[in-house]
Formats: structure tokens, sequence, C-alpha cells
């Protein structure tokens, strides 16, 4: 079976304490270092100040109502696989802060 993977991965605003990695060796997995004064928030999950893995790698997905959302990954494997090229968008927030993080998710390369 095919892997799908992640492009273009952006915050906005940028935020010089909060950088994020791209892992498409399993499907597409990002992994966050925040450096920031704050936990980043994105829905129910929470990526600490220093987190290390496990808890500092998410994948975005769409439930079955169609809302994006965010989860821990397992290690570096994707649960979430799109039958088609996906633009998923969540809202955050980094203290105050507002915040959106925005990927493309690709269909899987092979089937």
């Amino acid at each position: 079976m095919g892997k799908s993977r992640i492009e273009s991965v952006v915050v906005s605003p940028a935020q010089a304490c909060l950088k994020l990695y791209v892992n498409n060796c399993n499907g597409g997995i990002v992994s966050i270092d925040n450096q920031c004064a704050y936990p980043l928030e994105l829905g129910d999950i929470r990526v600490k100040i220093k987190a290390t893995p496990p808890e500092d790698s998410i994948e975005l997905f769409r439930d079955e109502a169609g809302t994006v959302r965010a989860k821990f990954s397992a290690g570096n494997d994707a649960s979430y696989s799109p039958v088609k090229d996906e633009d998923l968008l969540t809202n955050a927030k980094l203290g105050k802060i507002d915040l959106q993080l925005r990927y493309k998710k690709t269909k899987p390369f092979c089937p």
C-alpha cells in the first residue's frame, strides 16, 4: 500500500520559538520543537514546552463529521491517509496568541 506525505507546513503568524519538522517516512507526521514560554494548544491536545517524543509529534486528520482535528501520532506512523490531496487547517493557541497550523496531506502515492 502506498504512503501519503505532508507538504507546505505553515504556522501563522510565525513564531520564532516554534519550529515544525516534517517526517514523511511513514505517511507524514509533524514534530514540534516548542521553545516558547507556553504550551501549544491544538484543540484537545497540548504540546508541552521542550516536549520529547512521542509528545512532540502530531498529525492533523479529518473526523467523521469532516472537522479537522489534531492528535499525537503513534511514533512516526501516520494513521490518516486521505483519498485525495487535502489542505488541512486547524486553529491553535500559544499563550494568548491565536495561531493557525496548515499543511497539505497528499493521497497515497501508490495503490
